[in-house]
């Protein structure tokens, strides 16, 4: 990841849900045209416009980031730094290079159980392609030939 850039990787991986769920779920909603995609909760006039429309609103919420230290214990962790004689002067941590960015995506519909019916669509995206696809991948700072993992929280309870 170029140093320039590894500090939009969140957004870009926010950017890139976003991209999926319109291009890849979206197809797959009969009987809708498309989705639209919010980065919070919306308000009852977005929710009921999209409606109208025929479209489905799902936000993509970023719930928190944390480090990946299993990851980071692989990916040469510590920085040590020597005098001109050998002897360890400094002994640290380096900047972590994995990270875990948890989201969390809600269907905006009248229904309740059509949003359900659509949240189980994303799920099975998501479980069919547990990876980022390089064409799907939007912004500069996440590399396509990473192929990033996509976990579900299955730890996550609604009082978070």
């Amino acid at each position: 990841m170029s140093h320039e850039r590894e500090h939009e990787v969140v957004r870009d991986a926010t950017l890139t849900f976003a991209h999926i769920l319109k291009s890849k779920v979206g197809p797959t909603l009969e009987g809708r045209k498309g989705v639209e995609v919010v980065f919070d909760f919306p308000d009852e006039k977005l929710v009921e416009k999209t409606e109208k429309d025929q479209k489905v609103l799902i936000s993509v919420f970023h719930v928190d980031t944390t480090r990946d230290l299993s990851a980071q214990l692989l990916e040469e962790p510590v920085v040590r730094e020597e005098d001109e004689d050998g002897n360890i002067v400094e002994l640290r941590r380096g900047v972590p290079t994995c990270i875990r960015p948890r989201y969390l995506f809600t269907v905006w519909l009248k229904d309740p159980l059509e949003c359900q019916t659509i949240q189980g669509k994303i799920m099975r995206y998501f479980f069919d392609f547990p990876m980022f696809m390089p064409e799907d991948i939007q912004g500069e700072s996440i590399h396509g030939e990473s192929r990033s993992p996509i976990q579900f929280d299955e730890k996550f309870r609604a009082d978070e």
